[in-house]
């Protein structure tokens, strides 16, 4: 068998790969007196074995098994056609059935398309696991998306590597665009003796002349990559009142309760008292009270919020701003 050009030749072999249900990877590579590649293998990504006595999962999920299975090409200089000229075909491991040659390493890809999505998709905070629920919803089934959640977090991790150092100046390059936009955008930042950005000021047209009207009220989300970030709210602002957004409470509660996020008569209950408590006496006795109607007290998640609702609870903070 012969091909054109090396591409043609691992493509054909990509194939094979996929419909005999094996993943491959790249191995020998020989190269002619001028430099010129002459000889080139795909042996199967179980080739060799592992340096452990034990057959441990190596990180990547693949376990050696000194798999002799390949091909090895080599090319005519004369006429410039590559050639097989070894072929291994027998396995000695368990193929992968064709209901799953799509989570092999070989058949996944992040396409470009893809990737652009994943970019979008973190710039408004979506997690990984609902963008693979995107995913999946708009391919027609897991099979048909072409990687799997791991190859969508490594490309993640690639991105905060990209922008490792640079998110700063991108940061303020969009104010700059933003200002050129709109004069009344305002920003103002300061740099240590190293150029570093330590401090950062904006506020747009709406807010200032929200300002005009209502005063110093100063409102943070500090939810937004706060472990990336390591936002210090409470430290720069010691003096300001803090809480949690009892939006991200309640949008926990169909993963924490599970099926009592569907009963209807409990979850009425639920945010009524949340949100319609006049005191926070009769909020605590009313909590009390539904979780003990439905069975709840000793419920974890319940008891730990429970603790903090001074920090989320809209009736604690009635008479503040």
């Amino acid at each position: 068998m012969t091909f054109n050009n090396l591409e043609d030749a691992k493509k054909f072999y990509k194939n094979y790969e996929k419909a005999g249900g094996f993943d491959i990877r790249n191995s020998t590579t020989n190269y002619g007196k001028d430099r010129e590649l002459i000889c080139k293998s795909y042996i199967c990504s179980k080739e060799g074995v592992l340096k452990s006595k034990s057959l441990e999962i190596r990180r990547c999920g693949t376990i050696r098994t000194n798999c002799k299975a390949l091909i090895r090409l080599k090319l005519d200089k004369n006429i410039g056609i590559w050639s097989v000229y070894k072929f291994v075909e027998e396995h000695n491991h368990t193929i992968t059935s064709p209901s799953r040659t799509h989570f092999l390493r070989g058949n996944r890809e992040v396409t470009s398309a893809k990737k652009t999505l994943i970019k979008q998709f973190g710039e408004v905070n979506i997690p990984t696991n609902k963008q693979m629920a995107f995913f999946e919803n708009s391919s027609g089934g897991f099979h048909r998306i072409g990687c799997i959640e791991t190859d969508v977090r490594n490309y993640e991790r690639d991105l905060r590597e990209e922008r490792r150092g640079h998110d700063a100046q991108m940061m303020l390059d969009h104010f700059k665009s933003e200002q050129e936009k709109n004069p009344s955008f305002y920003y103002v930042y300061e740099v240590d003796e190293v150029k570093r950005l330590t401090h950062c000021f904006w506020v747009d047209g709406i807010a200032r002349m929200n300002y005009q009207h209502f005063g110093d009220v100063v409102s943070f989300n500090a939810t937004h990559n706060t472990n990336q970030y390591g936002l210090a709210i409470e430290i720069v602002f010691p003096e300001i009142r803090h809480r949690f957004y009892v939006w991200h409470i309640l949008d926990k509660v169909p993963e924490k309760l599970g099926k009592w996020a569907y009963r209807t008569e409990f979850m009425k209950s639920f945010k009524e008292n949340i949100w319609d408590s006049e005191t926070a006496s009769s909020f605590e006795e009313n909590w009390v009270s539904i979780l003990k109607r439905n069975g709840l007290e000793m419920h974890d998640w319940l008891k730990d919020i429970y603790e903090i609702r001074e920090k989320w609870a809209p009736v604690y903070h009635k008479q503040h701003f």
